[in-house]
């Protein structure tokens, strides 16, 4: 089957949960539309040298240009929460000749595809309190300093106070965005 066009996608950490997920969504799109998808994995390993990922920038946009791609889908929010990312992105936003798109947050002057976490977390509160009359709650969180962890921890404890509903601290819990690091979390917690 001929592709008429060609997406790229750049995502950190293509096998952690989030990203796979998010690859294989993506994958299966472009299969079905007969538009061929090529993907450009970057992972931050070290975050102590802001330029830490100058070698792994210029490999991947070595490939990353109008020849090889029609545009470019961006999987922003796998890099947030990383010191160096801002400057990282900030690059790929100026690779000239190439629509891009960003998945988690807005940048580039592109179309983004977002989700507002903190009303969805909202609503779930409100709905376990209002209609199942929950008041005990267990939080996970991602971790202590990543925004969009910190984000959603704000909304939990905002809808709680609003409906009067109180959080015993000890049970909240720091995991990542990690699945098997949740799971030992919660498994050290249950103990």
């Amino acid at each position: 089957m001929k592709h008429n066009i060609s997406v790229g996608f750049l995502l950190n950490a293509i096998y952690s949960d989030y990203c796979s997920e998010l690859r294989k969504g993506v994958e299966n799109f472009c299969n079905k539309q007969a538009v061929a998808v090529k993907f450009f994995p970057v992972s931050f390993i070290v975050d102590s040298d802001e330029d830490s990922f100058s070698h792994q920038f210029e490999t991947v946009c070595s490939f990353i240009n109008s020849n090889n791609i029609d545009v470019l889908i961006i999987s922003t929010a796998s890099f947030q929460g990383y010191k160096n990312s801002p400057a990282f992105l900030e690059k790929i936003g100026k690779i000239p000749g190439i629509k891009k798109i960003s998945i988690g947050l807005p940048m580039f002057d592109a179309p983004t595809v977002s989700c507002e976490s903190n009303k969805c977390i909202e609503a779930l509160v409100e709905h376990m309190v209002k209609d199942h009359g929950r008041k005990k709650f267990l939080l996970m969180a991602a971790n202590k300093t990543h925004p969009e962890s910190i984000e959603r921890q704000t909304a939990f404890f905002k809808s709680l106070k609003k409906l009067g509903v109180e959080f015993d601290i000890n049970h909240l819990l720091y995991g990542s965005f990690i699945f098997l690091q949740a799971e030992k979390v919660l498994k050290k917690y249950i103990e």
